[in-house]
Formats: structure tokens, C-alpha cells, sequence
């Protein structure tokens, strides 16, 4: 049997058997340490309950899990390295386990938002600030991170279009005037209503 055969079914065996094996991440000791940032300390990831620490451009597992089955993610293992704040609240970095580019954003409630565009697809998920390196760098951080919802483009409700009209379905609508009736003289026999006055007419 070819090598490259064996491959998936000793993957295959692995996740059977309830083995998993290291995934190949860089210790922290190998990443450089580049320049801190106010979100720097210990958070929560959502998806497991595992803790990460952010600190100084790395981000790296303080707990094991394991990853799609088959990796387990060590403690001291880079998870996310270039990790750099790219404006109020906002930060970036490398994924290394979804192998894509993630962007995060703080929010009030001192969570980190991230959207990674992963290898396999889009994932998101989010970090749970447990501690502070900096509270007070923190707290600055936060005033950037008021929570406010973009409003809803308004829309208009469209008219039905007439028998034969293909046309007017695109149309907005455009609510009509109607003007107040008026009371029906003595005498009258009346015909009609004047569509600009809402005077009857009579005969």
C-alpha cells in the first residue's frame, strides 16, 4: 500500500480510537514578541471554554483541545501570530489553526468579535476577557467600543402592478391625496365629487 494511501487511514484510525495528534503550531518561544496592545491578557474562547493569552503580537494557548478531532493544541502553542490593532477596537491577525486572516473587534461587554476567512470557509467566534495585562490601557480601549446598531435602510412597499403594466411593480409607492369631503348642499341631487376640492357636484 502507497504511503500516501496510508495517510487518511491512519487519520481515520486516530479519530476512531479517540487519538489525536499535536498540532503543528509554533511554541510561543519561537514567535517573536512585537509590540503590545491594550487587549493583551487572558480570554475565553467561546467555541471550547479554552483559555488563550494575548501578549505582545502572539496569541497562544494556555489550555489544551483539540482541533477538528484530529490536532490537539498545546499550551504555549501560537495560535494567532501578527496580532496588531488596526483602529479603535479593532484588531487583526493570522489564524494559524483556521489557516486564514482574522479580524476582531472589542465590543462594550469586554468581548473580542472575530471573523477568520479559514481555509474551510468563514468562522466565527468569540473571546471572553478573564484578565487584564493593563486594565487601564483596557479601560481607554473600551471608551472606543461603544456599542451602536447601523440603522435599518428604509424601504418602501411596492405597488401591485396593473393588469398588462410590467412596469409599475418597481415603482415606490407614493401615498395619494385625498381631500376632506364636504357637505352636501339642500337641494342638491348630487352626481359627483371634484377630486381637487371634495365639493359635490351638483346636477
Amino acid at each position: 500500500m502507497r504511503v500516501k494511501k496510508c495517510v487518511p487511514l491512519v487519520f481515520m484510525f486516530c479519530a476512531v480510537q479517540g487519538f489525536a495528534l499535536n498540532a503543528a503550531l509554533p511554541r510561543v518561544a519561537d514567535v517573536p514578541a512585537a509590540e503590545v496592545s491594550p487587549v493583551d491578557g487572558v480570554w475565553r474562547l467561546n467555541l471550547n471554554g479554552a483559555r488563550i493569552r494575548i501578549e505582545a503580537g502572539r496569541a497562544y494557548a494556555v489550555d489544551p483541545w483539540q482541533h477538528l478531532l484530529l490536532w490537539t493544541v498545546q499550551p504555549e502553542m501560537v495560535v494567532m501570530k501578527s496580532f496588531r490593532r488596526t483602529g479603535p477596537g479593532r484588531y487583526a491577525a493570522d489564524d494559524l489553526p483556521l489557516a486564514g486572516r482574522s479580524s476582531l473587534r472589542l465590543t462594550s461587554s469586554r468581548i473580542l468579535s472575530a471573523e477568520v476567512a479559514g481555509a474551510l470557509g468563514p468562522v466565527k467566534f468569540e473571546l471572553e476577557l478573564l484578565e487584564a495585562d493593563d486594565p487601564g490601557a483596557l479601560a481607554g480601549e473600551l471608551d472606543n467600543a461603544v456599542e451602536t446598531e447601523e440603522p435599518a435602510e428604509r424601504t418602501w412597499p411596492q405597488e401591485q402592478p396593473a393588469p398588462g403594466d410590467d412596469n409599475r411593480g418597481d415603482a415606490p409607492y407614493e401615498p395619494r391625496y385625498e381631500p376632506p369631503s364636504q357637505p352636501t348642499p339642500q337641494g342638491c341631487t348630487p352626481i359627483g365629487r371634484d377630486p381637487d376640492t371634495g365639493m359635490t357636484i351638483c346636477e
